[in-house]
């Protein structure tokens, strides 16, 4: 309609399904999301840890776990600082186990309360290992004579509450578990000041371990499922016509693929550096995703847009999300590779040049929160004359606001935390997966595609006026 030199446009909005849902099902949709993320939370508080350890071995072997050696019978171990081997063998393991390690924590000959000083030194060891199979096969050597130094402190505090005790080290680590059973012997040399010597067997639990598989593989299967369902119903829509949370949609549903984690299996075969640093790149992926599709979604719903438009916006958008991206993978893989190097001890050994990168990754992700939380007050102005609009807008904010506060429990908790736990592995996993297969669901296209009488009279006319 043409008059007085204006023009009025009229512009047909992709029709889905939250633009003809009605409001009961969104009520149910919110009940039903939350209720998914607490059964998740309250599952992974509960969950089992990662790791677990026996109660220690001590080369003494005295009655009562004493750490001064005595002669009359109480006492039927070995006394390494004279050179006596400890030898041990370890309990049954299976390959859902993932790896073993063994620690070592020394305590001070005849330690004396009244210096008042921090003590330490070097001391040189020689490791042994053998494996077999079954119960009644031969032990065959898998590592002869190994022969390493080791720096062993002792701060001053420690050793007088609990008797001269040291600070535990890694001493052997298996990063996957080949055989089942194990044996190893143990020998100190220039240990005079070393007297009873600890030894604790760390291992992976296996009930974690098939937790994880379990979520791998069944969210590995919907998500190719959907993702599959996803492109077959798309095809009946020409890919200009899709809206910018169709497209979105898209690169979300491969990035979730990659987060679930196609790569578990190789975690209990062989699981190098190599493999850790993937599945961080998968990971941190899927988390800048989502925060660029939160900024351009919510942008969208502001300018009434449907289609990706770029403006003097655009690429502050791309260049935050990019900084985050790279400040946190590099945090996230120096976390990990930390963890595959040393899983018992390594939490302790990191707090050096990776503090720097935690602060640039806080920082950059603070701005972009503020950032959407801004775009998302002026959405609120543009919204709330516009029913279809506050559809969108509820839909992809409510839920939002729980992702952004989880992704930043997810950062926190990379740096602060002690490694994977059941935590991180069920509410995140199940979180991220309910929260792209809802919006999924939500921005599937409604009716039949084109022109059809059910699609124009549904969607919204939105009118552009221009001189």
């Amino acid at each position: 309609e043409v008059g007085g030199g204006c023009c009025l446009l009229v512009v047909k909005m992709p029709l889905t399904r939250v633009d003809v849902m009605p409001r009961w099902h969104f009520a149910a949709a919110a009940v039903l999301f939350g209720a998914v993320l607490a059964a998740a939370l309250v599952g992974g508080f509960l969950g089992p840890s990662l790791r677990r350890a026996e109660p220690p071995w001590y080369a003494y072997n005295c009655s009562g776990s004493a750490h001064i050696y005595v002669t009359n019978g109480t006492c039927t171990g070995v006394q390494m600082r004279k050179n006596q081997t400890w030898m041990q063998e370890m309990p049954p393991l299976k390959q859902l186990n993932r790896f073993w390690a063994l620690s070592m924590t020394p305590y001070q000959y005849h330690f004396d309360a009244d210096t008042g000083n921090d003590a330490s030194g070097k001391i040189d060891s020689l490791v042994s290992i053998w494996y077999r199979d079954h119960s009644d096969d031969d032990w065959k050597s898998e590592v002869k004579d190994y022969s390493t130094d080791l720096q062993v402190e002792c701060p001053f505090k420690q050793a007088k509450k609990h008797n001269g005790k040291c600070d535990s080290f890694l001493l052997i680590f298996a990063e996957i578990v080949q055989h089942k059973y194990w044996r190893v012997a143990i020998q100190l040399f220039n240990a005079d000041w070393i007297g009873d010597v600890g030894f604790t067997f760390h291992y992976g639990n296996t009930v974690y371990s098939k937790i994880e598989m379990s979520l791998a593989i069944g969210f590995i299967t919907a998500n190719v499922l959907l993702f599959a369902a996803y492109l077959f119903c798309m095809r009946k829509h020409p890919f200009r016509t899709w809206d910018v949370h169709q497209r979105y949609l898209l690169f979300l549903l491969l990035a979730l693929f990659l987060y679930n984690d196609p790569l578990f299996a190789l975690k209990y075969i062989y699981w190098g550096w190599v493999f850790v640093f993937l599945d961080c790149i998968f990971k941190v992926i899927l988390l800048s995703l989502i925060l660029l599709y939160l900024l351009f979604g919510l942008d969208h719903v502001h300018h009434e847009e449907t289609k990706l438009q770029w403006g003097i916006a655009t690429f502050p958008k791309y260049a935050s999300v990019s900084l985050f991206f790279i400040f946190y993978l590099v945090m996230y893989s120096w976390e990990n590779i930390r963890d595959r190097i040393n899983p018992i001890f390594g939490v302790h050994d990191t707090l050096g040049g990776v503090s720097a990168f935690f602060v640039l990754t806080l920082l950059t992700y603070v701005v972009i929160v503020v950032w959407l939380s801004i775009i998302t007050f002026l959405s609120l102005r543009t919204v709330r004359h516009s029913p279809a609009q506050l559809k969108r807008f509820l839909f992809l904010a409510v839920p939002s606001v729980l992702v952004v506060i989880s992704e930043m429990a997810y950062v926190l908790m990379t740096f602060f935390g002690s490694g994977d736990t059941a935590v991180q592995l069920v509410f995140f996993t199940v979180l991220f997966n309910v929260y792209i297969c809802g919006l999924c669901f939500g921005f599937w296209p409604a009716g039949p595609a084109g022109n059809s009488p059910d699609a124009l009279e549904a969607a919204e006319e939105v009118k552009l006026l221009t001189s």
